[in-house]
């Protein structure tokens, strides 16, 4: 019984420390005339992953900003790699990239039903390809035939949306469809 109450006042006081410092570091952006922010690779970086929702759930009650929009501020402002895209290496064998967003846009349909469409730029990215190491981005494939060239482009955007669904649920964002586009 001693036991489960030291854990319960730890973790307790921990969460206690961990709202202070985030009440205290927007305090100080709003001060320096910013937009307090933080972001997943915060969260994960601090290893505060267990108390992600916590920290979500605080930001949105201190700040007031909509849900949707911090996504959306998130994932324009930030450039994004392998290490935040976990799935890559599903999609493209020994696969690296970075990428950005240039467009996110949240739309409702007839049926109530809400498609979060994104568009996003590669500024570069590598693959393994019979033995050998291909690069690409945006305005570089490395295929000749247009079959290939439209299904890499197609396994690199299921792979964005798969990241876009890691996001869109980190930030609490219920969507029913993602699309994104190259």
């Amino acid at each position: 019984m001693k036991d489960l109450i030291k854990q319960i006042l730890k973790e307790n006081n921990e969460e206690e420390r961990i709202k202070n410092y985030f009440l205290k570091k927007w305090k100080e952006q709003e001060n320096d005339g910013k937009t307090p922010t933080f972001s997943p690779r915060d969260i994960r970086r601090l290893g505060l992953g267990k108390y992600e929702k916590l920290i979500y759930n605080l930001y949105w009650e201190t700040i007031g900003v909509d849900k949707f929009e911090a996504m959306k501020n998130y994932l324009l402002n930030n450039r994004f790699t392998e290490k935040e895209i976990v799935n890559i290496p599903l999609y493209i064998e020994q696969g690296k990239i970075e990428i950005g967003f240039d467009n996110i846009n949240l739309l409702k349909d007839g049926f109530n039903e809400t498609e979060l469409e994104a568009s996003f730029i590669v500024y570069s990215g590598t693959f393994n390809y019979e033995d050998e190491t291909l690069s690409f981005s945006s305005g570089n494939l490395p295929f000749e035939d247009f079959v290939s060239y439209y299904e890499f482009r197609d396994v690199v955007s299921d792979c964005v949306v798969d990241f876009l669904n890691d996001v869109t649920r980190s930030f609490d964002v219920n969507v029913d469809y993602i699309k994104a586009y190259w």
